[in-house]
């Protein structure tokens, strides 16, 4: 697009220059790299996620609100036996 309307980009206080097709040969390698560095971090927050997921993790959001029956079943256990005799 730049090139149709014969328009370049120079920039005031870093050296870049799209003026010649080596410069903008380099911009456009920058460009791609920081693309891949984004993608790098959302693929490894995804997998974060779907592993914190597995193990049965909370990931936040709101908390859903416990059942009548998990409620139930949380009066209905047993409290533990110490395993020091006294």
């Amino acid at each position: 697009m730049r090139d149709e309307a014969g328009a370049s980009f120079v920039s005031v206080t870093q050296v870049f220059n799209t003026t010649t097709s080596m410069e903008r040969l380099m911009l456009n390698v920058l460009l791609s790299v920081a693309q891949f560095e984004r993608e790098l971090i959302a693929e490894r927050v995804r997998d974060k996620v779907a592993a914190s997921k597995v193990k049965g993790m909370w990931m936040g959001g709101p908390v859903r609100p416990a059942t009548v029956s998990e409620i139930a079943s949380w009066s209905s256990t047993k409290p533990r036996r110490s395993s020091c005799a006294t």
